[in-house]
């Protein structure tokens, strides 16, 4: 989708400048001028009240309206000025009670619709940052390999970090609420302590690339409210591959696939809402390895502030992934793949058989996948710019 640039930025001005100045500013003074007219009220009626009462009986003293006897006088007064306050002190205090409910009815009128006008304007915010993604300015430095590869690596560092300090204890199934959660966790509850730690790293792995990573329509959210354009939009894809891969056996990443994937997830990237935002993957994430999450509470803080950072990086990487011109790909490798099959795109990381074992060495776990390019005028030969982490064993015989 081409985007005309100077009519987003004109857009984006115009957002900035109405919501921004106009609304918040605005209400924000009218709210502010209204507690202070109120404050004056309340002020009024209670510290000036005395001197008000004051006055009032010297203008009665004065006006001989009443007559203030000695007290030998054998008269008795026809009135006391204890009797109560003068009728027109009760109406201007009814008056000023009543300005005041006004006042406040006002003052609380205004600042729900304050609080309405943030919330435009929130929105308004995040649909302007979505465009500003979505623009690439011409002439600007293109997206470096490089800078690809180091955000790779901290975030496979970080789900290390994750990994090593959070999900610490002997997993119980049984307390997790999420089915696929209490599936995994009992398909390795009689794992040694190790081991299991490395089947939660490879699972964090899973899930990061599947929802954060990958670069198929059918697995990115497109936000609550969504859900059928998404599987129309998958199904589209899928056609798509057939279609292609039926004209070019073997051709994969041909620049027809490459033109769609971009085109798509520029158009889909403004329907994203809150429900695709860091904290939101996060979330997922912490009710999915609950059950293995240490119980030291600081280590609890500081490794869901780490889990909260990995979601960050890898929402950045995915969306910087879909912005080149070439193709990028974070891969696995399938468990039980022979070694000598896949060496040239994995590091072995571990291997849980005895010293001085022997037999044909396959995958347990992708710890944590690879990352490798498809340049657009190579579309055949990819190019392998971190290799796949992974476990493994020897086994006697093939498996």
């Amino acid at each position: 989708m081409d985007w005309d640039q100077s009519q987003i930025s004109q857009a984006i001005r115009h957002l900035d400048f109405n919501l921004s100045t106009k609304w918040d500013h605005a209400f924000k003074l009218f709210a502010d001028a209204q507690r202070v007219e109120i404050q004056r009220y309340l002020q009024a009626g209670s510290s000036n009240l005395e001197h008000v009462v004051r006055k009032t009986l010297q203008e009665y003293v004065t006006g001989g309206r009443i007559i203030i006897q000695s007290p030998y006088s054998p008269e008795e007064p026809s009135k006391s000025p204890s009797a109560g306050p003068p009728k027109q002190q009760l109406a201007a205090e009814s008056d000023q009670h009543d300005e005041v409910e006004r006042l406040s009815l006002k003052l609380q009128k205004t600042e729900e619709e304050l609080t309405a006008a943030k919330s435009q304007l929130e929105e308004a915010e995040i649909r302007t940052d979505q465009l500003r993604k979505l623009i690439i300015p011409v002439g600007t430095e293109p997206i470096l390999d490089s800078k690809i590869q180091q955000l790779f690596f901290e975030i496979r560092t970080l789900t290390q970090k994750v990994v090593s300090r959070l999900y610490t204890k002997a997993p119980r199934y049984w307390e997790s609420s999420i089915d696929e959660s209490r599936v995994f966790f009992k398909g390795i509850q009689d794992l040694p302590p190790g081991l299991q730690q490395d089947a939660i790293h490879s699972e964090l792995f899973t899930c990061l690339r599947r929802w954060l990573f990958s670069n198929e329509i059918k697995e990115c959210g497109l936000g609550e409210g969504h859900e059928n354009l998404q599987s129309l939009l998958g199904q589209t894809e899928e056609a798509l591959f057939e279609a292609v891969g039926a004209k070019y056996p073997g051709e994969r990443h041909r620049e027809e696939i490459q033109e769609w994937r971009s085109a798509t997830f520029k158009c889909t990237e403004l329907l994203q809402d809150t429900s695709n935002d860091p904290a939101y993957y996060a979330a997922n994430l912490a009710g999915c390895f609950k059950p293995a999450e240490t119980d030291d509470l600081k280590a609890q803080q500081r490794g869901r502030k780490n889990l909260q950072t990995l979601c960050e990086r890898s929402l950045e990487l995915g969306a910087l992934m879909r912005r080149t011109e070439d193709s990028f790909e974070v891969f696995a490798v399938k468990d039980g793949t022979h070694l000598v099959e896949c060496e040239d795109i994995v590091e072995k990381w571990r291997n849980y058989s005895e010293e001085g074992a022997s037999g044909v060495e396959i995958t347990v776990w992708c710890l944590f996948g690879g990352l490798r390019k498809i340049s657009k005028e190579y579309p055949t030969k990819p190019v392998v710019l971190e290799k796949a982490r992974v476990a493994t064993r020897f086994v006697r015989r093939a498996e």
